[in-house]
């Protein structure tokens, strides 16, 4: 583990670049440079400004620069985020920000996630166990917030927040374009991406633009298949459609409304590209295809009333979501017998926010607002075997009403949840002096969140008779049961000093907070160990943390040299753990305790000449379980002393360079190399059971490296790209649940492709 001594020698010498300043300045004057780094607008706040200008830790990522680079998903996101880790596959992912993650666990009851990824005004991780990976294509930009959000957006961003924020209709201009990516993958297929857009003015006040995206990627995870599961090559291939439609008008001088709606459907393989370590590489095996389907649709209508003085801005939105999934149980019964789940998910959202925004003339402005977000979810599940699988073993399955296929269904699970949310929320920044400027922020949550089986639940004994000499099987109802967190309440609150001596340096200090909310578990019968002790609490009570950061930005040398760092200290207050039931892979969530963390972020931009930009990031963290009860050890898995499960170094390098110009354009040439430190994938004890995990692995550590050399004219961008040219194939991501043994992802194998990007 990295000891607190070389962290603070780490932030020393980071912070300590800002020394270099007179050297790198003679430098420059030796060697004129007329470029300028790219700075980007962001409304990381609810207000626009500039990203260097706010007083937190922010990456933003512009349209340009993911279309250059062809970031189309959040993989491509996370690589270009300093301190920033994506866990899982497909769109069974969840971000990391600073570490904060207790289990690797891809298991779900619900519960909110620690960092909160937006779709414009609609949070994707409200659908619980599924977060879209929605196509980045005519993307306005991405902005990537480090550390809590409470107080601007709520519960939910405990750790932070990703936020999409696409294109939208504009009356200023007729344009379009296409971009076309075609690519192939080692041991397995061919890429195939397909999107493009239109922006029309009707008139002077009115104009509309659609955006059409689709693709289709084979995988490279050959399915072997056990019990009789005929084999599927490349398994974990992806086929997805989308497309985006808005509209805009100008109603006067003063007001403008923007309706919009996107539309996406997604078809995955295999629910996670996920591999067996005991078979060989890119290797799974199950007793049936673990098939996804995600369905999405939102749609948005806002309202801007500029007032001159203020703004008034009305964000009406409503989504529906449609997954269902199926997920191989096959470590529960090993080779013995067959064992599934599966369940589908229909989810109706509503989010209404009103925000008032003051102008930027005054010394003193404001932002305060009213949130409500509702949300409703109708779930179908079943565990099941295989088709005839009991009758094997004695088990006559012909008094079992089904709600899969015929003589498979042992047990379902129907419930309908109902979550809650309203919010009011400030934010005041006074400027003391030209120099110095003091920010104050504060919300005002209400929840309330619950859950309620179906009266018509049942379980069997068929499990039992198949383990005892066999028998006619029957149905055993399963009494309804309901959890609510009730009527719950919770105020977070932000504070920043932020300090200009000069034009080109920012410093700031800033304590901020966030949270999730509490959640009930539904404590179901254990059909594998039915005399096994329920463990599962009632209800996981909220958890919150404090960030403290002390930050600086800079820009040097005329804007050719730009430094972002930042060190921090969190404070995270009985945490939220995710957990399965060892038995029979039930998921729960629990408490545990408190933990401490703390870190440094580093992200240097350098233009060292007319052609050549040079740049890297490095984030360090390191963190620990400082007070935790019996109980909740426990429960939760996690002891004393217990680390974070999240890399303690991660560090990238990149290049680019204008090799030569060409008629109309200009040839370029780009590296990128980013390193993720292996760690730990759980808590260092079984949840439930107190004895060492045997399920606890240490990921490998990956060096993932990329290259493209591109030319590019003003409308024309061409590159030839290839991505993990070494191939390295180290396990990035291990999941520690008990009920699977494909649980392995690594990077996908090396990738060239041709991308064009066309824009007129």
């Amino acid at each position: 583990m990295m000891n607190k001594n070389s962290i603070a020698t780490a932030v020393a010498s980071a912070l300590s670049v800002v020394g270099f300043e007179a050297v790198a300045q003679d430098l420059a004057e030796a060697n004129p440079i007329s470029l300028q780094l790219e700075e980007v607008v962001v409304t990381a706040t609810r207000r626009a400004a500039d990203a260097r200008d706010i007083p937190i830790s922010i990456t933003a990522l512009s349209e340009e620069y993911l279309a250059a680079q062809g970031i189309e998903s959040f993989e491509g996101v996370a690589r270009n985020t300093p301190g920033v880790l994506l866990t899982g596959s497909n769109s069974f992912t969840r971000f990391v920000i600073r570490g904060i993650q207790t289990s690797s666990t891809s298991a779900s009851n619900g519960e909110q996630r620690q960092v909160a990824v937006y779709y414009d005004d609609v949070p994707l991780t409200s659908f619980s166990v599924v977060t879209p990976n929605l196509r980045l294509y005519d993307i306005e930009r991405v902005e990537v917030l480090r550390g809590p959000q409470g107080t601007s957006f709520g519960s939910g961003s405990l750790a932070g927040a990703v936020r999409v924020i696409t294109n939208k209709a504009s009356v200023d201009s007729f344009n379009g374009g296409v971009r076309v990516d075609l690519g192939s993958v080692k041991d397995g297929g061919t890429r195939q991406r397909y999107s493009g857009f239109l922006n029309t003015p009707v008139s002077d006040d009115f104009a509309v633009r659609a955006v059409g995206y689709y693709r289709d990627e084979d995988g490279f995870i050959d399915n072997i298949g056990t019990f009789g599961f005929d084999p599927v090559k490349d398994e974990n291939s992806t086929e997805e459609h989308g497309f985006r439609a808005s509209a805009k008008w100008l109603v006067n001088e003063q007001i403008d409304a923007t309706l919009s709606y996107s539309m996406d459907r997604l078809e995955i393989g295999s629910l996670a590209a996920s591999q067996n370590q005991n078979l060989d590489t890119f290797q799974r095996a199950t007793f049936f295809p673990e098939l996804v389907d995600v369905e999405m649709d939102i749609a948005n209508l806002t309202l801007n009333w500029d007032l001159d003085w203020a703004t008034l801005i009305w964000s009406a939105n409503y989504a529906n979501q449609y997954t269902s999934w199926d997920l191989d149980l096959d470590a529960i019964f090993g080779p013995v017998l067959p064992f599934g789940y599966g369940e589908s998910l229909d989810t109706d959202m509503t989010i209404n926010e009103l925000r008032f925004i003051s102008s930027d003339a005054s010394k003193l402005q404001y932002t305060f607002g009213l949130y409500h977000f509702d949300m409703e979810t109708s779930a179908v599940g079943a565990r099941f075997t295989g088709p005839d699988a009991l009758s094997v073993f004695g088990v006559d399955m012909s008094a079992i009403t089904q709600i899969r296929e015929p003589g498979d269904t042992i047990g379902s699970v129907i419930r309908d949840v109902e979550t809650t949310e309203s919010a009011l929320f400030a934010e005041v920044t006074f400027e003391l002096s030209s120099q110095l400027r003091i920010l104050l922020g504060g919300r005002y949550t209400a929840y309330k969140f619950s859950q309620i089986d179906s009266p018509d639940n049942f379980n069997t004994d068929a499990l039992q008779l198949a383990f005892t000499g066999g028998g006619t099987a029957s149905m055993i109802p399963a009494p309804p049961n309901s959890t609510s967190t009730g009527n719950q309440n919770k105020s977070t609150f932000k504070a920043s000093l932020q300090w200009t001596p000069d034009d080109s340096q920012m410093w700031y200090l800033t304590a901020a907070e966030g949270f999730r909310r509490a959640h009930p578990n539904i404590s179901r019968d254990d059909l594998v160990a039915p005399d096994s002790p329920n463990f599962t609490p009632k209800l996981a009570d909220a958890d919150s943390l404090w960030s403290y950061e002390l930050g600086y930005k800079s820009r040097m040398l005329e804007g050719q040299l730009a430094i972002n760092a930042a060190l921090y200290f969190i404070d995270w207050q009985d945490a939220q753990v995710s957990a399965s039931r060892q038995s029979d892979g039930e998921p729960y969530l629990t408490n545990a305790g408190d933990i401490e963390s703390m870190g440094i972020e580093l992200d240097i931009r350098y233009l060292a000449s007319a052609s050549l930009e040079l740049g890297g990031t490095l984030a360090l963290n390191d963190s620990e379980v400082v007070s935790i009860d019996m109980n909740d050890s426990l429960a939760s898995g996690l002891t004393l002393g217990s680390s974070l499960v999240a890399p303690e170094t991660q560090a990238s390098l990149y290049f680019q360079w204008q090799v030569a110009q060409l008629g109309a354009g200009a040839i370029n040439l780009r590296g990128d190399m980013q390193y993720v430190d292996g760690y730990l994938n759980a808590p260092p004890n079984i949840p439930g059971v107190g004895v060492p995990n045997p399920f606890v692995m240490r990921t490998d550590s990956i060096t993932n490296v990329a290259a493209q050399l591109g030319y590019e004219t003003e409308k024309w961008g061409t590159y030839l790209y290839g991505e993990n040219l070494s191939n390295d194939d180290g396990f990035a991501w291990i999941n520690p649940d008990p009920f699977s043994s494909n649980n392995s992802v690594t990077l996908q194998p090396r990738t060239i492709g041709l991308r064009v990007n066309y824009q007129f």
